[in-house]
């Protein structure tokens, strides 16, 4: 079969406030219909996410990229990204290609963000 990709793009800003979630979780997920063998050729991403509080705090970082394997008869796994070695799963039902990054200070009021991230994997099913 030809080579498929799941992609995801973030581009978001806003201000954090207590009580708000600290962390910013997605997931884009490709589900098969029966369990499939599958080649996973490469996951990477690209982007950043910037915080700046209400002082002289600042902060830029790497967003979290990673995979997620569902399995038919077995738990799930993770892998992280970037993956440039090729890995071949078996008895897989979905696949998620996920982004997670950070969005306030320990101990903040307030935080603007901003966050500019570009994820993708690519992969075949055998």
């Amino acid at each position: 079969m030809a080579r498929e990709w799941i992609n995801q793009y973030i581009g978001e800003e806003g201000v954090w406030s207590p009580g708000d979630l600290d962390v910013v979780e997605r997931l884009v997920q490709t589900n098969f219909a029966a369990p499939v063998h599958l080649r996973i050729f490469e996951s990477a991403r690209s982007g950043w996410a910037m915080l700046r509080g209400s002082g002289a705090d600042q902060s830029y970082g790497d967003p979290e990229v990673f995979l997620k394997i569902n399995f038919a008869n077995r738990p799930y796994r993770y892998l992280s990204a970037p993956l440039r070695t090729q890995v071949d799963v078996n008895d897989v039902t979905s696949l998620e290609l996920g982004v997670l990054y950070a969005r306030s200070f320990p101990g903040a009021t307030s935080v603007r963000y901003r966050a500019f991230i570009n994820a993708h994997c690519v992969y075949e099913v055998l």
